[in-house]
């Protein structure tokens, strides 16, 4: 589901994985080396934290790289980080600080390996 540069198959990564608060929101993705996950994606998670992610034509309240969206995915970085980076635009007010909720995780990710 993901490769070193982002999430490969978006809408079946976002499914897998409990999300922490429930929202509906509209991404925007770019993705240059899995073409299929570019477009607009609406991301409903239900209050018991399943995400389901359907292709929509609705306008996007978030624009970002699939790169970044994995980054936040991985629960370590907050789209709020990202959007004051630079790296995501924020196309709805309030909607960067909703996505950051939505991917954070109550245990950070980390590797016990050094490479």
């Amino acid at each position: 589901m993901g490769c070193g540069r982002g999430l490969v198959d978006l809408d079946r990564a976002l499914g897998a994985r409990r999300q922490a608060i429930s929202c509906e929101l509209v991404l925007e993705v770019t993705d240059e080396m899995c073409p299929w996950n570019a477009g607009c994606w609406r991301l409903r998670v239900s209050p018991g934290g399943a995400a389901e992610l359907r292709p929509t034509a609705e306008p996007p309240a978030l624009a970002c790289d699939v790169a970044d969206l994995g980054a936040a995915y991985l629960g370590a970085t907050r789209i709020t980080a990202l959007a004051a980076a630079g790296r995501v635009r924020e196309l709805e007010p309030g909607a960067a600080r909703t996505a950051s909720r939505v991917f954070a995780g109550d245990v950070e990710p980390y590797c016990s390996e050094v490479f």
